[in-house]
């Protein structure tokens, strides 16, 4: 599913997928996207983090709540890397700038199917290194829902993994940030824009 209110920008990203073998519906907004993705199971939805009716951020919230499991990827014409953590804080697996080509999009495309995230390339003097490239996605899931109050059972029970698992995994995020407390790490993220 390809979500773009910039019809000639759809067009453009559904021949180059369609001529590496994937099969593209074109849909103008979040909205349409959202009706459709009640109607129909999608492998990925690629959308504009900008679009008229619902925005891409807002459509990704909606299909959350509504338990619709599908990979989102971003697409950005003014990519940073405070929109990019923003956007995969959220759970999206992929921002991609649309100033970047077609190659980029596959690179993406294949991060996506092989269940991994996806970070743009970006130029240097945007880029910053952060915790988005150190913790794992389980870390991050796992410190958000402790940052949001909850205990270790609770979240443990959340996850459907053990409290042990649960400790285990805010202890190596500690490690990876460098902090000696869950509040520090806490902070930390809310300063990346990560929670």
């Amino acid at each position: 599913m390809l979500a773009d209110g910039h019809l000639i920008v759809a067009e453009g990203i559904a021949a180059l997928m369609r001529a590496a073998g994937w099969t593209v519906e074109l849909v103008p907004d979040g909205e349409t996207l959202l009706r459709r993705c009640h109607e129909k199971r999608y492998d990925v939805a690629i959308l504009d983090i900008s679009m008229p009716v619902v925005d891409g951020l807002a459509a990704m919230a909606s299909a959350q709540t509504d338990h619709i499991r599908i990979p989102f990827i971003f697409l950005s014409t003014d990519i940073d890397a405070a929109l990019v953590r923003t956007a995969l804080a959220r759970g999206a697996l992929g921002v991609i700038s649309k100033a970047l080509g077609a190659e980029e999009l596959m690179k993406a495309l294949d991060a996506i199917g092989s269940n991994r995230r996806y970070l743009p390339s970006m130029p240097p003097a945007a880029s910053q290194p952060g915790l988005i490239e150190a913790l794992t996605e389980r870390e991050h899931e796992v410190i958000r829902r402790l940052a949001e109050g909850k205990r270790n059972k609770e979240v443990a029970h959340d996850l459907g993994i053990s409290i042990r698992t649960v400790e285990s995994h805010r202890h190596k995020a500690m490690q990876k940030c460098g902090v000696p407390t869950l509040m520090s790490l806490i902070r930390r993220m809310q300063a990346e824009a990560l929670i």
